[in-house]
């Protein structure tokens, strides 16, 4: 999902949730393939209520640049990196983190054996409350790897287990130019984001959900089968990354039940006007399935 989508040749899989979401298009004639793209469901241009952004908790500080492959455990705080909130049944993992730019086949890895974790990709406004970045640098080997009970295989863990959330949606003030630039393909001078993911394949997929409604974001080569299993929901998807056709997203039926069911109410995403398919509520795509069977 995003505001502007240009696919290349990467593929969005999912007999059920594996579709494309253009929030600010007229058309779905505007999200953009390339002639080796696979999409299995439905591309559809709709007006469309997005969540408010989660921020990070108070007392959390940007981290470091992240050069390096690491692991980052549920239950740790990481020296000051991260915050427990032991209110919640699991506890919920806080982290804060900084740029991440990793090389060679060099991976990340977030372990949520010990209950799930919401990473923050988030700057701190300056004095015209205006910040861009931090950004996400991956080549096609790198990549984020989410293991639970020292299981790493894609199919059987959850992706909202793992949460990437980041800037909220900010007009651009004057003076200031974001960093993924503005939309060639628009009459209007729409921003096309002030922070950049671009996400390798790495040697698993990376599992996950992400929400980073002003970033730009692509997959970087591709490869893993898929090399994104779960969600991105994104500003723009296309202007950077790679238009490989190996690079793959693919969405688990469940997810609209699974986003929902994690992250409340504002995340059912209150669908303005999609007639194509006769309905006006995310959640209304499925009813979510028992909560014992969804997050194991």
């Amino acid at each position: 999902m995003g505001n502007s989508i240009a696919l290349g040749n990467n593929d969005v899989l999912g007999e059920v949730s594996g579709n494309i979401l253009c929030v600010a298009c007229e058309s779905s004639d505007e999200v953009t393939q390339g002639p080796r793209s696979t999409v299995n469901g439905n591309i559809f241009a709709s007006n469309v209520l997005l969540p408010d952004t989660p921020r990070h908790p108070a007392g959390l500080t940007p981290d470091n640049p992240i050069t390096a492959p690491g692991t980052y455990a549920s239950g740790s705080n990481h020296g000051g990196k991260c915050l427990i909130d032991n209110s919640k049944t699991p506890p919920i993992t806080h982290c804060m983190l900084g740029n991440i730019d990793l090389k060679g086949s060099e991976e990340l890895v977030f372990d949520t054996t010990n209950g799930p974790m919401q990473l923050y990709l988030q700057c701190k406004p300056g004095a015209n409350g205006w910040c861009q970045g931090p950004n996400i640098n991956l080549g096609g080997q790198e990549g984020i790897q989410h293991c639970t009970n020292g299981n790493c295989t894609s199919t059987t863990i959850d992706p909202t287990a793992l949460a990437l959330f980041g800037n909220p949606d900010t007009a651009v003030p004057l003076g200031e130019t974001p960093l993924c630039g503005y939309d060639s393909m628009s009459s209007e001078r729409k921003s096309l984001g002030r922070q950049s993911v671009k996400l390798g394949g790495g040697s698993q997929a990376t599992v996950m959900f992400a929400y980073l409604p002003d970033a730009c974001g692509g997959i970087n080569g591709g490869s893993s089968d898929p090399d994104i299993l779960g969600a991105l929901w994104l500003k723009s998807f296309g202007p950077i990354g790679s238009s490989s056709n190996t690079a793959e997203i693919r969405v688990p039926d469940d997810m609209g039940a699974r986003v929902f069911t994690r992250f409340g109410t504002g995340f059912a995403i209150s669908i303005r006007d999609f007639v194509a398919i006769g309905i006006n509520n995310w959640g209304s795509f499925q009813m979510p399935p028992p909560a014992s069977s969804m997050f194991q």
